[in-house]
């Protein structure tokens, strides 16, 4: 089993990871081993990782919502426009990935990175999405499934 270490990066060095990567299939830390220099990763053995279904890597899922890669977002809070963006399965709020991995809490971090004040607020309400070929907004919650 591989370790993996989160790490912060600007959006200079995000977009030079981008530019150097190969091919859609080539991951992130591929590109920085390659780059550096470092021998490839060694591939999973395990039958389940390695039929990993790469629609789940592309995607960030919740309460039966699922974001595909390329979905924006937005979020009207006291008449500030603020605006995300699922890569790869994560949220990016101004191109910078956060760590929060639920609606609510990229909702916070957007409101905190820019105004320096913590907030609570429920991201299923105040996040819309437009799906990546969409042409409409639709609010969060409305996009939940009924259980």
């Amino acid at each position: 089993m591989s370790n993996f270490t989160q790490i912060e990066i600007d959006i200079e060095v995000y977009k030079s990871i981008e530019q150097a990567r190969i091919s859609f299939s080539e991951s992130s830390n591929m590109v920085l081993r390659r780059i550096l220099g470092l021998e490839s990763a060694p591939i999973a053995t395990s039958q389940d990782s390695a039929v990993a279904d790469t629609k789940s890597e592309q995607s960030w899922f919740g309460k039966g919502v699922e974001l595909p890669h390329g979905t924006l977002l937005r979020m009207d809070y006291n008449s500030t426009i603020y605006t995300a963006e699922i890569i790869r399965g994560e949220w990016y709020i101004d191109g910078v990935a956060v760590q929060e991995k639920t609606p609510s809490g990229a909702a916070i971090a957007a409101v905190e990175a820019a105004t320096g004040k913590r907030v609570s607020l429920n991201g299923w309400v105040n996040w819309e999405a437009k799906l990546p070929n969409g042409n409409r907004w639709r609010q969060l919650s409305g996009m939940r499934r009924n259980r």
